[in-house]
């Protein structure tokens, strides 16, 4: 199988005033034997870790200030 594997993405964002953005992810990779082979493993099980959770979350702040004169 030539597939790396799956990631499941979750995005949502608010606007909390004028220019000022707060936006939030989470991710989760689904990893495969070809994934695990790549990254040297010979135990699938153990080394490659393809059976264990691999997810992360982020957090962003945008501020877009609007200066004098600008269109």
């Amino acid at each position: 199988n030539s597939s790396l594997g799956a990631e499941i993405d979750i995005t949502c964002g608010f606007e909390l005033s004028k220019g000022v953005k707060l936006k939030a992810g989470y991710s989760q990779m689904l990893g495969t034997k070809t994934l695990a082979t790549l990254k040297g493993a010979t135990d699938y099980q153990h080394e490659g870790r393809i059976d264990e959770t691999s997810n992360w979350g982020w957090l962003m702040l945008i501020v877009k200030p609007v200066f004098i004169g600008s269109k």
